[in-house]
């Protein structure tokens, strides 16, 4: 910390080497202080919060979170509970839906003769789609069957490109991983 608790008083108090003692060994708990303020600011945002913040909101939200998931996926989770919105309709899915996998990181069919939503989700985003499939549970009604799909590539993607740039990837390449 760059403040110094002894400037903070009167330039004739400076001078007291009593006071000078007091004033340093009180500057060490103000730093600690400024620090635990520091990490509780960082806390109030879930998009960047410690592995202390994910864990009280999870307590918060009564979510169990798996030992291997990666703290980026947690906040995850967390900010897809806290973007529910009552009443669910198809537009607050589409928001949520927007707001998890990006604007153009999904799509859904509704299906009515079948009563069922088709979402397919970006590859991009493939790692989250454990997680959209759980905000779907909650979200949808339960006369509707949900089916969460990946978005692979296509012919139609893939046709502009030159076969000597394709042959270096293999067909699961191709159709699974994200593609620039």
């Amino acid at each position: 910390m760059d403040r110094k608790l002894i400037k903070y008083l009167p330039l004739f108090m400076q001078t007291y080497t009593e006071i000078e003692q007091i004033m340093n060994a009180e500057q060490e708990q103000i730093e600690g202080l400024w620090d635990a303020l520091k990490g509780l600011l960082k806390e109030a945002f879930v998009s960047d919060e410690s592995e202390v913040g994910a864990k009280r909101w999870e307590s918060i939200l009564n979510i169990t979170p798996l030992d291997t998931e990666s703290l980026q996926l947690r906040n995850f989770r967390i900010q897809s509970r806290l973007i529910e919105d009552l009443p669910f309709t198809r537009r607050t899915l589409k928001n949520q839906l927007k707001a998890l996998c990006g604007e153009d990181g999904y799509k859904t069919i509704l299906d009515g003769d079948n009563f069922t939503l088709h979402v397919k989700v970006a590859l991009t985003t493939k790692k989250l789609k454990g997680e959209v499939e759980r905000l779907c549970e909650r979200v949808v009604p339960l006369n509707l069957f949900v089916d969460v799909t990946l978005m692979y590539h296509t012919h139609n993607l893939l046709g502009p490109y030159v076969h000597d740039y394709l042959y270096l990837y293999t067909q699961q390449q191709l159709r699974d991983e994200p593609f620039e």
